[in-house]
């Protein structure tokens, strides 16, 4: 089968309907373009060029839910370069909290749960926020980074609540959620989760020609680009 054109230039309003496959929107995935993703690591050392109509994806945190990335306003302007949108990662762990929208009980993990991926979601948009003066506000679609370098639960129903919570924030703030992952982390840490009107970013690429890595993370879901290592930093080409 042809890979697919992504053209993927959504108004805002439209972000609010997620058709099949959904959107990611602001800037473009495009077949034959090419993009890089950065974050905290990177602080005190150099970027890899953005030449126009490249596209850059920036770490919020810095590595760990509830953490700020100090460079992230620097590497935010970075990504803009180009001319195209920026858009944003977040990472995700396991964990619980009594503070978010849904009231619970204190054995019931998976509300708790809940309430902590959403509220993971929250800190790092107000960061993202405060960190730009406002600027973030523009960014259409955030990914979710769901690893097993990070805490999990060996419950995969309750990690599952966390990614939850992490989307409905991000669905409140009319924004496009996204998953980075692989198929086999995805399965460890979620199961067969398979959130609605959410994209797929793949990572674990052996170049910029590993299409099979474009397959779906979930059943049914849809991957609208993967990353491989060239060099010192990570590439992302659109599927």
């Amino acid at each position: 089968m042809p890979r697919k054109l992504l053209a993927l230039v959504l108004s805002t309003a439209a972000l609010l309907v997620f058709a099949s496959p959904p959107a990611a929107a602001g800037g473009a995935y495009v077949e034959g373009g090419a993009g890089y993703d950065i974050s905290w690591p990177q602080c005190g050392g150099p970027y890899p060029g953005l030449p126009a109509g490249t596209f850059g994806v920036v770490g919020v945190n810095g590595g760990r839910p509830y953490t700020s990335n100090p460079c992230f306003a620097d590497q935010f302007g970075w990504a803009g370069g180009s001319g195209l949108q920026p858009t944003v990662y977040v990472n995700l762990q396991y964990g619980e909290s009594g503070a978010g929208p849904r009231t619970c009980m204190a054995d019931d993990h998976a509300c708790l749960a809940y309430n902590y991926g959403f509220g993971a979601a929250r800190y790092a948009f107000d960061v993202a926020w405060d960190s730009t003066g406002g600027q973030s506000q523009s960014v259409p679609i955030w990914w979710l980074d769901v690893e097993t370098e990070n805490v999990w639960n060996g419950d995969t129903g309750l990690n599952s609540a966390v990614i939850q919570g992490a989307i409905d924030y991000l669905k409140d703030r009319a924004r496009a959620p996204g998953i980075y992952s692989t198929a086999f982390q995805w399965g460890g840490i979620a199961g067969g989760f398979a959130p609605e009107g959410v994209i797929g970013w793949v990572a674990g690429g052996e170049d910029e020609n590993d299409y099979g890595r474009c397959g779906p993370l979930w059943a049914n879901g849809f991957t609208v680009m993967f990353q491989f290592l060239v060099g010192e930093f990570d590439q992302d080409v659109p599927c």
